[in-house]
């Protein structure tokens, strides 16, 4: 469900006269139709790609898109477009990140579909949305930038984030002088009142009272994105591109509030405002890594049975909030005049969920929190240990 961006002039100045015709893949979902909502404000002509959308963004011209399907893509870029925003993907968290066929069917081929529809229409600039997971596969980074090396393939423990390394590469390797101009922004971890994703996973956790445990070192600084930064990142990115840019074109850039923060310190503060206990346990990084293997285990198990089986933690999860990794934006403030108006505030998204019956009052908190949330966690751990011998029994369960 989108929200009204703050009108501030680093979302809505632009640095081209011109209005321009853009199409966003992914228009249906939240970083879409955000997207949409300030492109529109001020002037521009927005279409929206995607396979369903909500009856929020009714407002806009809308094409259902199949991207894995070079037909589709075909059609919806041949109307004639300037710009391109490529949001679409999948497979970024829970049970979607099992599931690797799709995963490479929507963020490689769907890439590749896209980049070879805008080269045919004669598209002048593609701007794709990636993720900070390119470089990063558990390993600590601090205070990163663009000079560092991609993953090799073989060290990304999830489908998505090796997805997303390939299809960047094949959008950046695209970026021709005489024609298509390319650029990738790599996002941290969005939030925003209305993000549909991860807020509410985390929630959903708080509200059963599982959100009692950290785990990784207690200064586990990680980078957030808000929605509002998010967007003008790339509408600046689009505008430089449109105007030929060489500093831009060919190029990635990462993207955050420029504010690293202690992972569980930020869930905190959402946990706090909607009157939920917040962590008092620690746990072994390692020993949540192992939980999360027999989660995907036990996924895997499920898949086989034919029963559906939302995983409770998946390794990529553990290791991107576990583990220090923030970089910094000083190349996209230096190439795209990119402005953090945003730091790590979730006053906003407490509003969104306590106004959608998310909460409850800080009288109400359970006293033995700690002790139901450690009885829960073994209870876990037990469950999946019987998944994980079920597994051993199946031929060829990986």
């Amino acid at each position: 469900m989108p929200v009204e961006l703050r009108s501030s002039s680093a979302l809505s100045n632009r640095l081209s006269a011109p209005s321009h015709r853009f199409l966003i893949t992914g228009g249906g979902g939240y970083v879409g139709q955000s997207l949409a909502q300030v492109l529109a404000a001020r002037g521009d002509s927005v279409s929206l790609a995607d396979l369903r959308f909500s009856s929020d963004d009714s407002k806009f011209k809308r094409v259902q898109v199949d991207v894995a399907k070079l037909k589709d893509v075909d059609r919806a870029v041949s109307a004639g477009y300037d710009c391109v925003f490529h949001v679409a993907s999948f497979g970024m968290s829970g049970g979607e990140m099992l599931k690797k066929d799709k995963i490479y069917a929507v963020n490689v081929v769907g890439t590749r579909n896209v980049i070879a529809a805008c080269q045919k229409h004669g598209v002048k600039a593609l701007v794709y949305t990636s993720t900070y997971n390119v470089v990063f596969g558990g390993q600590e980074i601090r205070n990163g930038d663009e000079t560092l090396p991609y993953l090799p393939m073989d060290r990304h423990v999830d489908a998505y984030s090796r997805t997303k390394s390939e299809a960047e590469q094949l959008v950046l390797s695209a970026n021709s002088n005489s024609g298509l101009l390319t650029c990738a922004l790599r996002l941290a971890g969005v939030y925003g009142p209305g993000e549909q994703r991860h807020l509410p996973r985390a929630v959903g956790f708080m509200a059963v009272g599982a959100f009692r445990v950290r785990w990784g070192l207690r200064q586990a600084d990680v980078d957030f994105l808000h929605i509002d930064n998010l967007v003008q990142g790339h509408v600046k990115a689009a505008d430089r591109l449109l105007l030929g840019d060489r500093r831009v074109a060919g190029r990635a850039f990462f993207l955050s509030d420029g504010a690293p923060t202690p992972n569980f310190d930020f869930f905190a503060k959402l946990a706090g405002g909607l009157g939920y206990p917040t962590p008092c346990l620690a746990a072994p990084y390692h020993a949540v890594y192992g939980l999360a293997w027999l989660a995907e285990l036990a996924h895997s198990v499920a898949n086989r049975l034919g029963l559906e089986f939302e995983p409770w933690l998946t390794r990529a999860e553990v290791c991107k909030t576990g583990v220090t990794h923030y970089f910094s934006v000083a190349a996209a403030a230096d190439a795209l005049g990119y402005q953090p108006t945003v730091s790590n505030d979730l006053t906003e998204c407490v509003t969104w969920f306590r106004l959608r019956g998310w909460g409850r009052p800080t009288a109400a908190r359970p006293a033995r929190g700690s002790a139901r949330c450690l009885r829960l966690l073994l209870s876990l751990a037990f469950a999946l240990c019987l998944c994980a011998l079920l597994a051993s029994m199946l031929p060829g369960v990986a």
